[in-house]
């Protein structure tokens, strides 16, 4: 009986924390709305403007977060053009991406911008026949061979947390002389329910990030791999030396990195093993290890462009065997002679295709050759992009 009546007061204090939760949430999106739209009456007179619109997919935080941060850190304000309904249906790292500063709500006051990047060729060809036009291309995956150098080809930036130009220049300018002590690194979520899904395969043909930890783990010698138990422990085996040939695994599920060691730690690895994101390839980890010099090891390199040369930017895998006879070729030094000529290659790779500077560098190609109407590829949300690879059901 007791038990019962515990049950029941235990469902009921849950049912009340979801409505104060769902409550404080419609206010505190209420409250990042207000913030976001007073911001009119101090918008003032901007040289470089762009004008953003997305209509078709509502994007997920993060790459919202990614859309302004690329035209904010190459000079450039920004003006949301979102109605409320659809405001208020943005995520919590959403809303605050809107409240960066250099981001606007779109006001009709303005007679014109330098750009107007959008997802839907609609409300392109609608607005301001002076702007320069950008298509924000979600559909990466459907079109990954027709997208060319000509393209704007992101397809999923460094986590929000993490990076931005400041910290980008300070990465960099390590990433050719620290010292290198981790063999092979990998550090990620590890969670079966969510990078587990029979989906990965079926439309990639690349294992899960679940399958690949384990079958490393389970095939590798146990003197190989090594599972850091705390950070403490894991900073001082590095600093000693220890793991300069080890293979190491980091579920952060066991215990977080801060921002400080997650760099200091991505420049201390020779190779970064790249394990798919939830359902599809990508994930923010393979573009952070890159610009720290990291050189992947990856069974997906058709997945970025310019694609990824074996032995020349990267050591690529078709099987797990394959990648567990890598491994135990990093293990043993085999590749010691080529690895910083392949460091050097990846560093230049990231500089010319992924760093913030260089979206700022294709805008000024854009803008100085009037290419009108160019693709901005950037993903959106795993669940959106991934029905439409999808067969549709009868």
């Amino acid at each position: 009986m007791n038990q019962a009546k515990k049950k029941i007061a235990n469902t009921i204090k849950k049912i009340k924390r979801t409505i104060l939760l769902s409550g404080f949430s419609k206010f505190e999106g209420l409250l990042f709305y207000i913030r976001f739209s007073t911001r009119k009456i101090f918008t003032g007179k901007h040289q470089r403007t762009v004008l953003i619109y997305i209509s078709s997919i509502n994007p997920s935080a993060m790459r919202l977060f990614h859309i302004f941060s690329h035209f904010l850190y190459s000079g450039y304000t920004c003006y949301f053009d979102i109605s409320f309904s659809r405001y208020m249906k943005l995520k919590r790292y959403g809303k605050k991406a809107t409240l960066f500063k250099g981001v606007y709500p779109y006001t009709k006051m303005m007679k014109h911008y330098s750009i107007i990047a959008s997802d839907n060729k609609e409300y392109l060809e609608s607005i301001d026949e002076k702007a320069l036009k950008i298509f924000i291309n979600f559909r990466i995956l459907k079109y990954l061979d027709t997208i060319s150098n000509a393209d704007i080809f992101y397809p999923l930036g460094p986590f929000f947390k993490y990076n931005y130009p400041s910290v980008e220049t300070d990465i960099l300018s390590k990433a050719l002389t620290f010292e290198r002590k981790i063999g092979a690194f990998f550090v990620g979520n590890i969670k079966s329910t969510t990078y587990n899904a029979d989906r990965t395969k079926a439309l990639f043909n690349v294992n899960t990030r679940y399958e690949t930890f384990n079958y490393i783990i389970y095939n590798l010698p146990k003197d190989v791999v090594y599972i850091p138990s705390n950070i403490d422990s894991f900073l001082k085996d590095i600093d000693r030396g220890l793991l300069r040939e080890k293979i190491v695994l980091l579920d952060t599920n066991n215990f977080e990195i801060s921002k400080k060691h997650y760099f200091y730690i991505l420049l201390r690895t020779d190779f970064f093993i790249h394990m798919s994101g939830v359902i599809y390839p990508y994930c923010h980890n393979q573009i952070e290890s890159m610009m720290a010099g990291c050189i992947p090891i990856t069974q997906f390199a058709n997945f970025f462009i310019p694609r990824f040369q074996q032995e020349t930017d990267s050591l690529l895998f078709e099987s797990l065997d394959n990648l567990i006879n890598i491994l135990s070729k990093v293990n043993s030094g085999y590749f010691k002679n080529t690895t910083q000529a392949m460091r050097k290659n990846i560093i230049e790779y990231y500089r010319e295709h992924y760093s913030f500077q260089s979206f700022a560098n294709k805008l000024s190609h854009i803008a100085d050759n009037n290419l009108n109407y160019t693709n901005y590829y950037i993903t959106t949300g795993a669940s959106s992009i991934i029905n439409e690879l999808l067969p549709e059901q009868k």
